[in-house]
């Protein structure tokens, strides 16, 4: 059996909402296909294009999902399918970290999450839906022989971004950071039967030795190449090795990372949607942000007049850079 993986984020640019990196493993019959055509094996339950999807879920880049009216919807079906598999689906936020392997226990700083229990999941789909897309998922993955090896999310909300800048002055070495994390995750969990890693390339860059050399210090690494197309390396220790490639658009042409992309983008969507909530209960005719900066700016003029600086502080509520 071969052990791949897709790790990609959502949530790098926005002023207000988490970050999230999510990380996806399967396994495949093949052990000597590094990139299985995963989206072939399951097209009965599963589309990768949304026009003529019919009753299929969608995985594709996250982007791609959500796009349009039903652009939720599409993501959290797809999500919710995967993560349930017709066994048991989350009911709300804190079973949806559960089941990602996330903490839930620093929320209650923030006012707006504080209620993370009551935010009923689904929140725009029905649990039918989900519960009947898991059986025939289920059963597509079983006939094709690929398991669903398991997805894990770290989810980085406003307080800690903002000490990991106020430390760093560097942003984009939270997602290294991250992405680091589920790689050794990945490696100690399937490393001893080789596993082959894709991810979304940070922005442009092409060099990536010091991140992997920090998470593993005591492995070989070989770089294959570092170019614009992609950056390639191995590393190797006794028994274990795993490949590992950083290139852009990862995530609409690596099925492992495209279902990374919309279980990152979900999560971050349930914590804006939660966040959209409890400023729209305390402001009149509140528009709802999706986090973006010129939009935020937008969203915290409105708000200004109703917020408690005491207990909605710059430092949980905006991000610093």
């Amino acid at each position: 059996m071969g052990t791949v993986a897709g790790i990609d984020e959502a949530g790098y640019g926005p002023v207000l909402g988490p970050l999230v990196v999510s990380a996806c493993v399967f396994e495949t019959s093949d052990p000597g296909e590094n990139e299985p055509d995963i989206w072939a094996a399951l097209s009965d339950s599963i589309s990768r294009a949304i026009k003529g999807a019919k009753k299929r879920i969608i995985v594709n880049d996250s982007k791609i999902v959500y796009s349009g009216t039903n652009g939720l919807r599409r993501l959290e079906e797809s999500v919710l399918t995967f993560l349930s598999r017709g066994s048991k689906c989350p009911r709300n936020v804190p079973e949806l970290l559960e089941m990602l392997g996330e903490s839930s226990g620093e929320l209650d700083i923030y006012p707006w999450h504080r209620n993370a229990a009551e935010m009923k999941l689904p929140c725009v789909t029905n649990y039918s839906a989900v519960m009947n897309h898991g059986d025939v998922v289920a059963a597509s993955l079983r006939q094709s022989e690929i398991g669903f090896l398991g997805v894990w999310s770290k989810v980085v909300n406003v307080a800690e971004f903002n000490r990991h800048v106020s430390m760093t002055r560097n942003k984009s070495s939270l997602v290294a950071q991250k992405c680091g994390q589920h790689l050794l995750k990945i490696w100690n969990g399937w490393g001893a039967r080789g596993v082959y890693v894709v991810c979304d390339r940070h922005g442009g860059r092409t060099n990536y030795r010091n991140l992997l050399m920090d998470c593993f210090p005591d492995a070989e690494l070989r770089v294959l190449e570092e170019e614009q197309s992609a950056s390639r390396y191995v590393l190797r220790e006794a028994n274990r090795s795993m490949e590992i490639v950083f290139r852009p658009e990862a995530d609409s042409s690596f099925f492992p990372t495209a279902l990374a992309s919309m279980f990152s983008k979900y999560t971050r969507e349930v914590f804006m949607l939660m966040l959209n909530a409890y400023w729209r209960g305390i402001v009149p005719g509140l528009e709802p942000t999706g986090g973006y900066p010129q939009d935020a700016e937008r969203f915290l003029r409105d708000i200004a007049q109703y917020r408690d600086a005491t207990t909605a502080p710059d430092h949980i509520l905006r991000r610093t850079r």
